[in-house]
């Protein structure tokens, strides 16, 4: 009973560890801005998006995606760890 308990335990750790694992490797990979306008503009598809006007929209707002994607990074790891562990064990000591 005891090694069933401790592998449901395990099994709903893996998403939060892998989650990390992904934003980890996210945030040390380096994509220049000429890569991505390159992509962008390959990939535009019916758009027609030239690098140079990708670079002049991603000069200006390049903030609101970057800040936008950590937000939902740490939101979605937020919730992950939260369906692991929904009563932390930690927070009578934190409230006390």
């Amino acid at each position: 009973m005891a090694t069933i308990s401790k592998q449901r335990t395990l099994t709903k750790w893996v998403w939060p560890i892998l989650w990390s694992a992904i934003i980890f490797v996210t945030s040390n990979t380096v994509i220049t801005q000429a890569q991505l306008a390159s992509l962008v503009s390959r990939f535009s598809g019916p758009l027609d998006v030239t690098p140079s006007g990708f670079m002049l929209f991603w000069g200006a707002l390049w903030w609101l995606f970057v800040k936008g994607w950590h937000a939902a990074e740490f939101a979605i790891l937020y919730r992950l760890i939260a369906r692991a562990e929904p009563t932390p064990r930690w927070l009578p000591w934190v409230l006390s």
